[in-house]
């Protein structure tokens, strides 16, 4: 493992009652910069499948975003030592970890992310049924061990689906712990969303990208002017979104 290396959160979490915003799934120095410049307070860098390795090609422009930029690397590794790699080489500041986790393996990785001096956020599906104890139950076995929950369709996320509000505004209620909303937010319903649950923060992808035919495939680039309307929506008139 690296050395220990003391880095800043970054302003996701910086004190204030605003809700924070941070964008996933950002491959490019442009689309982090225009984050930056629009009061994003975090980007999301994808290390998930078997291809997740391709998040190193980031190194490349990473060490030229502002370092007041939060930075999370969302993952399924496990291995601490592979973790450690890639907060180190890609200047990460929270480890969000997707999937399901034994508590030996969560508890190696808080112990892992604490030595390292970054934040660790694990994911947490909301239950569309009435019948929130089996979250309940999970939110509160690893409670104390992570810095935030993040709320999603599933344990993975990525479905571009809205979650259950009610039943996310029950989980918000029962931790002190920082809960961000993440599942179908767009600049049409994210302000509703943050009236309903009350999150800590806000987590964001398909809606801001386009989704273009190229080579028989899909690519789906960011849109910066999708990422103003959103900020615009969330925070308010353009002129009052900034880096407080």
């Amino acid at each position: 493992m690296p050395p220990r290396v003391e880095l800043p959160t970054g302003r996701f979490w910086s004190p204030g009652n605003r809700v924070r915003l941070k964008v996933c799934g950002v491959r490019t120095l442009e689309v982090a910069y225009a984050c930056y410049e629009l009061g994003v307070d975090a980007i999301g860098l994808h290390a998930l499948g078997s291809r997740w390795s391709n998040v190193l090609s980031c190194e490349d422009w990473i060490a030229a975003v502002p370092e007041d930029l939060s930075i999370f690397l969302l993952t399924e590794v496990r291995r601490t030592e592979i973790l450690a790699s890639l907060v180190h080489r890609l200047r990460c500041t929270a480890i969000q970890l997707q999937g399901q986790i034994s508590d030996q393996q969560l508890t190696e990785v808080a112990s892992a992310a604490k030595e390292l001096g970054v934040k660790l956020v694990k994911t947490l599906p909301v239950p569309a049924a009435e019948d929130i104890s089996s979250a309940l139950a999970f939110l509160h076995t690893v409670d104390g061990k992570v810095d935030a929950f993040l709320l999603d369709k599933g344990w993975y996320g990525g479905t571009g689906t809205t979650t259950n509000w009610k039943n996310a505004r029950k989980l918000v209620l029962s931790t002190n712990t920082p809960v961000i909303l993440a599942g179908g937010l767009h600049e049409g319903n994210v302000a509703t969303a943050c009236t309903s649950v009350k999150p800590y923060g806000i987590d964001v992808e398909s809606s801001l990208e386009w989704r273009l035919p190229l080579d028989g495939g899909v690519v789906k680039p960011k849109s910066v002017l999708k990422i103003q309307n959103f900020a615009s929506s969330l925070r308010g008139k353009p002129e009052d979104i900034g880096h407080a």
